[in-house]
């Protein structure tokens, strides 16, 4: 749906059912897909934001737009390098995940972003433990034997530089 659109299909929801409205948070989540994917950084943000905390009251019955939506931020920011902001939005999406018993697949998928971000961050310690705690959550999750191998690659990686002195 273009931006345009989007905005245009937002105004009217909000103005139907109001601002704070779980139906109008997730409208608004995928208006900021739509900023972020247009390099409209800041205005995405902001869309975010107000989308994530109507979903975040909303409860149990938007607990999976609500993991959209943190999920879909700290993924704009991992791709601008913000490691620090995504780190937070993914402990937030773990957390979501763990509280909403949304899977195992979820789960793992956020591990691995998350333990992806620790990389960046030269946090190897956590990364290991992150990647670790992902490699005991893929075999309930039918992962490929590819993506197993993927992890196991990044743990032993992580795990040799760790016995390697540091100069």
């Amino acid at each position: 749906m273009p931006k345009c659109c989007c905005k245009r299909l937002l105004v009217m929801r909000e103005r139907a059912a109001g601002p704070q409205d779980p139906q109008v948070a997730i409208v608004r989540t995928r208006y900021a897909d739509l900023l972020s994917q247009s390099h409209q950084f800041p205005e995405a943000e902001l869309a975010y934001g107000r989308a994530i905390g109507v979903l975040e009251r909303a409860g149990t019955e938007s607990t999976e737009a609500y993991a959209l939506a943190v999920q879909h931020l700290a993924e704009m920011y991992e791709r601008r390098s913000q490691y620090i902001q995504a780190q937070v939005q993914y402990r937030r999406l773990l957390d979501i995940v763990e509280r909403g018993a949304l899977g195992a697949e979820a789960r793992a998928m956020t591990l691995d972003r998350l333990a992806h971000i620790c990389e960046e961050r030269k946090e190897w310690p956590e990364a290991a433990e992150l990647y670790r705690n992902e490699m005991s959550l893929l075999g309930s999750t039918g992962a490929t034997a590819q993506t197993i191998d993927r992890v196991q690659a990044k743990l032993a990686g992580l795990e040799s530089a760790q016995r390697r002195p540091t100069p």
